[in-house]
């Protein structure tokens, strides 16, 4: 072999060494390099309260597995975790990604947040006339009440769920107060006439006018009309609540000269009107 064909052959052998210590070098590199300072990971919300959910998530570049520690004796392994700490403190949450890299923050919990309670009553929209109506409050803390069904100077009940016979037809704003008047609720019910009477036609254009004058209210049609709410019909107009209708002739100048109705078949009451004036 001449002395250049063994030089050659050298040239090669030496190069070969430093690209395989180079590998190997870069190699151990990258093991001992797993990017274990650069954990990218959040916690929503920032202030946590009892009961509140909290997401978890980890946003590591290269994870692909995941070990979450909350704190409270529960783990999970997702790289998008929720969460619900059951109690104030404070606890280390810690997360050990791709086996080795570990992060432990510290999260806050506060007392459960309190939520004010609305207390409602509940009870019909509707009732007649001598027919016994029940109520009840629904809450969970009221401990005592006070029942006002027609006049709110007047107690008619201290009972929870009262049972109250209504004796004259219109609306009625009932009031309870609970737990020794710290607390007012209030429900509108619409009282209706249990069996109407007889009314003609003249006797209901003449309170049509008495309303204009402002000598009758609108409630005492009740007697006859299923309810305030039912649809008039003026000449061709679109139909309106007979409420509205009274709103409306009210201290005006209106000529009556037909009044008809419908009468609801199951309770008797006139349930819509047909009005022609001028």
């Amino acid at each position: 072999m001449s002395k250049r064909n063994a030089l050659d052959k050298s040239v090669y052998i030496f190069f070969g060494i430093v690209l395989l210590i180079a590998g190997v070098t870069l190699i151990i590199k990258n093991l001992n390099n797993d990017s274990c300072e650069e954990l990218t990971w959040k916690i929503t919300p920032e202030q946590v309260a009892a009961g509140d959910v909290v997401y978890f998530v980890d946003e590591t570049p290269g994870a692909n597995s995941w070990a979450w520690d909350f704190g409270d004796s529960t783990a999970t392994n997702l790289s998008r975790a929720t969460h619900v700490f059951k109690k104030e403190g404070t606890y280390a949450v810690v997360l050990k990604v791709n086996g080795k890299c570990v992060e432990v923050r510290q999260v806050k919990v506060k007392a459960a947040r309190i939520v004010e309670e609305v207390p409602v009553i509940q009870g019909p929209a509707m009732a007649f006339v001598g027919k016994p109506v029940r109520f009840k409050v629904i809450s969970a803390t009221a401990k005592n009440w006070e029942w006002s069904f027609e006049e709110p100077s007047h107690i008619d009940s201290r009972d929870a769920e009262p049972s109250y016979i209504f004796k004259t037809p219109g609306i009625k704003n009932l009031v309870v107060f609970i737990n020794n008047r710290t607390s007012k609720v209030t429900h509108e019910i619409e009282i209706l006439a249990s069996t109407p009477q007889k009314f003609t036609e003249g006797d209901f254009i003449v309170k049509l006018h008495q309303v204009m004058t402002g000598k009758a209210k609108p409630s005492s049609f009740l007697s006859h009309l299923c309810s305030l709410k039912i649809m008039v019909k003026v000449n061709t107009e679109a139909p309106l609540p007979f409420s509205s209708y009274c709103d409306r002739i009210r201290a005006n100048e209106v000529t009556i000269s037909a009044v008809k109705w419908h009468l609801d078949p199951g309770r008797g009451c006139m349930d819509y009107l047909f009005i022609t004036q001028k």
